[in-house]
């Protein structure tokens, strides 16, 4: 066989093992258990408090009294 045929066996082979280590990896981060629960839709009833904890943390950080 010819180098090229080479690398392009050696870059299969890499291929197939990412894509079986990717799928061990997410099958063993699902056997972890856990409710699979879907993003939150309506932010806004989050904003406020969020945007309190963003003020705080950022006054904390930088020494500021508000």
């Amino acid at each position: 066989m010819q180098r090229s045929q080479w690398i392009s066996v050696f870059t299969g082979i890499v291929a197939v093992i990412l894509g079986l280590g990717y799928l061990i990896l997410v099958q063993v981060l699902d056997w972890r258990g856990g409710e699979m629960l879907p993003a939150p839709v309506d932010l806004s009833r989050n904003l406020p408090n969020g945007l309190e904890t963003v003020v705080a943390a950022a006054s904390n950080l930088l020494g500021l009294v508000l």
